[in-house]
Parts: structure tokens; sequence; C-alpha cells
């Protein structure tokens, strides 16, 4: 098979979101990621030295991404149900579904045997969603939409949780 020299730098991100987003960190190479490509693992080598790189990489970008849709979300309605909705829907649109979970999730289940960069950045994407979150609960408590004595964190928490635990669930039918 020819090699391809055309790939680039966001397409070898899309491939290898999609790659841990089904299989997870740990059930892939980056010789299974070159072969998807239809590259050598050396050009694969090119844009990120090492798996985990390439991880950080791709975990950055969802942040950066997912960053611009909350902030999207809270320009359109301060309505905490509202909000959650509009949430639930973006974390149930995984582009392409292919059996997808949210790279917060899978991040999550091999966090013990990640590499410390890939490690630190999959907390940093934690805390910033649930920043995110808080800042919603916050705004809906001023508003007097949360149960009395409910701390904002802790329905954020519950919240993530919940998420998290349907789309697992939901990856097995």
């Amino acid at each position: 098979m020819a090699k391809r020299k055309d790939i680039g730098k966001e397409q070898i991100l899309d491939a290898a979101e999609l790659l841990l987003q089904t299989r997870g960190f740990n059930g892939f190479s980056t010789r299974d990621l070159a072969g998807e490509l239809g590259i050598s693992t050396a050009s694969l080598h090119h844009h990120h030295a090492t798996k985990a790189e390439m991880a950080v990489a791709v975990t950055r970008r969802y942040r950066e991404r997912f960053n611009k849709r909350m902030a999207e979300i809270e320009a359109v309605t301060d309505d905490w149900s509202k909000r959650k909705e509009r949430i639930e829907r973006e974390f149930a649109a995984i582009p392409g579904d292919e059996g997808r979970v949210c790279l917060l999730g899978i991040l999550a289940a091999e966090y013990q045997t990640l590499p410390v960069a890939a490690r630190e950045e999959a907390l940093l994407l934690m805390n910033n969603l649930l920043g995110w979150l808080t800042r919603f609960a916050i705004a809906a408590r001023r508003d007097d939409q949360l149960l009395e004595g409910e701390s904002p964190e802790e329905v954020a928490r519950r919240f993530l949780a919940r998420l998290q635990g349907e789309l697992l669930l939901a990856r097995v039918g």
C-alpha cells in the first residue's frame, strides 16, 4: 500500500480522538493510528513524538471546543433547566457516534494507567467542565432554581457523574 503524504495535524488529531473515544488510550498503538491514516509511524511521530503527547494535544483541542460550546450555552440562556438540556445534547451528540464515549469518560476510566502528561490534561478537562457546571449552578442558586441547601459544587458533580454514567451505559445498549 502506498503511504499518504498529505495528512495534516488536524486529520491526525481527528483519527487519534476517534481511537481514544472508541478504544481508550491503552487500546491502540501509534502503529494502529498510522495504519488508519495510511501513513508511516515515522510520519506520525513527525507531528507528535509520543502517543502521550498526541493524547495531550487531542484533550487540549477537545477542551477548547467544549469551552466554546459552553460559552455559547451561557450566552443563549441563563435558565438552569435549559442549560442542562443543552449540555445533555452536547454530550449525546458525539460526532459520528461510532461507539464513542466522551473523552473525559474514557480518560477517567484509564486514569491510573495514563502517562503523567495525559493524566494532567485529563484532570484539567474534568476541572474545566466542573468549573462551567458549577458556574451555571451558582447562577441557578441565585435565581432560586436549586433546591434549598443544595451546594452548586455538588449539583455540578452529580450532573457530570450522571451524564458520564449514561454515556457509558448507552455504549453497551
